[in-house]
């Protein structure tokens, strides 16, 4: 039985299992399709006593992190926020010269570029090497390394009771299910279904759920860097953007459902010819 990472009890209680899966964004090229794929076990505990809700770690960071698929500046609604809540945030805090911005998983500088260009001091800590060194090329103050002292509690929404985290479980297996039936309907009359996207948690949810090119023909991506190769795990291929509009798939499954009202504005061509939106995320919904 392991034990919890921050205080050390026995870790007996399971938040949610997804199985083995792959790394999430270890995207592969074709001539390594055929090669050994290494699986782990993802298998999130809650601890009995303090409720840091953690995995068993099996892949030292520097595998993960030394080179990293994303980049949070490809989405240009996310930006947008960003860029909206800089301003907000200098105006209510009264941020000025002498302040300092530290932002805890800082990715490209997508955010903390508002802040430098409001004269604002910043620093980011970013553990992803190549990813770090895109903002740091920005001008943005970054160190690379993985953040390892949590110092803030959480009291909200039950998150002190045992119960909550209980009840996770069946919550996902659910949303798998929901999925999944949607999924094999619609390959049953025979419609085709593409992705777009290549985000970490949804090759997770994927996996997860067992879900391939029998189910999802392709997946696309406006990071180039993804363009050619294949999703973890799955081996769904990933292409340009483009590919939808060459393919006039019935449905697009949005990968990175956060982003879904920038997706359905980017690709709101796909109705010309009766395609439909499909965001698997907090539960399956098609939006026409």
């Amino acid at each position: 039985m392991a034990d919890c990472l921050f205080c050390a009890a026995p870790l007996r209680h399971t938040f949610v299992d997804l199985g083995m899966s792959p790394l999430c964004e270890s995207f592969l090229p074709a001539d390594q399709l055929n090669q050994m794929e290494a699986f782990y076990p993802l298998h999130a505990y809650v601890c009995e006593r303090c409720f840091l809700v953690q995995v068993q770690e099996y892949v030292r960071p520097e595998a993960i992190f030394t080179e990293y698929a994303y980049f949070s500046s490809y989405s240009d609604s996310w930006l947008a926020h960003a860029k909206a809540y800089v301003g907000m945030i200098t105006s209510r805090l009264g941020l000025h010269a002498r302040s300092q911005v530290v932002e805890l998983g800082s990715n490209d500088g997508y955010l903390l570029q508002y802040f430098v260009a409001a004269g604002i001091p910043v620093l980011g800590v970013e553990p992803a090497v190549n990813v770090a060194q895109t903002a740091i090329q920005r001008g943005i103050p970054t160190i690379t390394r993985l953040f390892g002292r949590h110092t803030a509690r959480e009291l909200d929404a039950g998150l002190e009771r045992l119960e909550t985290y209980a009840s996770f479980t069946e919550q996902v297996h659910e949303t798998k299910r929901r999925l999944l039936e949607f999924l094999i309907g619609a390959r049953r009359r025979g419609k085709r279904i593409a992705g777009y996207g290549a985000p970490g948690k949804g090759n997770t949810l994927l996996n997860h759920c067992g879900i391939r090119t029998d189910f999802v023909e392709y997946t696309v991506d406006r990071n180039p860097y993804k363009h050619g190769r294949f999703l973890p795990g799955t081996h769904i291929p990933i292409y340009a953007p483009e590919k939808i509009q060459e393919t006039h798939p019935d449905y697009v499954l949005i990968l990175p459902w956060n982003l879904k009202d920038e997706i359905m504005e980017q690709l709101a061509y796909i109705r010309s010819w009766g395609g439909q939106f499909v965001v698997p995320i907090p539960d399956v919904k098609v939006y026409s």
